[in-house]
C-alpha cells in the first residue's frame, strides 16, 4: 500500500495502535477516521480504508502539548512495538518519534498493558 511521500509498505495482518491529536476539533477528527469514504489526507486514511481494517478501540487524553508524542513514546516501549513504517503519522514529529503507528502482531495489544494515567478529566472511550 502507498502511504503518501513515505512511499509503498506491506502492512501484516494483526493489531495496530496509532497515535494521533486533534487540537480542537477531536469528535469531527475521530468521525473521519471511522468513515470509510474520504479523501486522502492523513497517513492513516488508506489504512483505515481497507475493508479488512477495523477500529477496535479509542482512548481519548485531554489536549496537552506533546501529549501525542508521550502517549506514543509510552507505546512503542511495549513488549512487541514494532514500526512497519517510519515516519507514518510522525512526519511533523519534533520529538523523535520513530513512528505514530505501532505493529504487535497477532498478539495484539493490550488496553491492560497500556494502563493510561488518569487525570482530572479522565480518559474515555472504546469503538467495536
Amino acid at each position: 500500500m502507498r502511504v503518501g511521500k513515505l512511499g509503498v509498505a506491506l502492512f501484516p495482518k494483526g493489531t495496530y495502535v496509532y497515535t494521533g491529536s486533534a487540537m480542537g476539533g477531536l469528535a469531527a477528527r475521530l468521525k473521519r477516521h471511522l468513515t470509510r469514504k474520504k479523501k486522502i489526507r492523513w497517513h492513516i486514511d488508506p489504512l483505515l480504508k481497507l475493508p479488512e481494517a477495523h477500529v477496535d478501540k479509542i482512548i481519548v487524553y485531554p489536549p496537552a502539548a506533546h501529549q501525542e508524542c508521550r502517549q506514543n513514546q509510552r507505546i512503542g516501549a511495549l513488549l512487541g512495538a514494532t514500526v512497519v513504517l517510519k515516519r507514518f503519522g510522525a512526519s511533523d514529529c519534533k520529538s523523535g518519534c520513530a513512528s505514530h503507528l505501532f505493529f504487535f502482531g497477532s498478539s495484539g495489544f493490550s488496553v491492560e498493558q497500556f494502563s493510561p494515567r488518569r487525570t482530572k478529566r479522565g480518559y474515555a472511550a472504546t469503538k467495536k
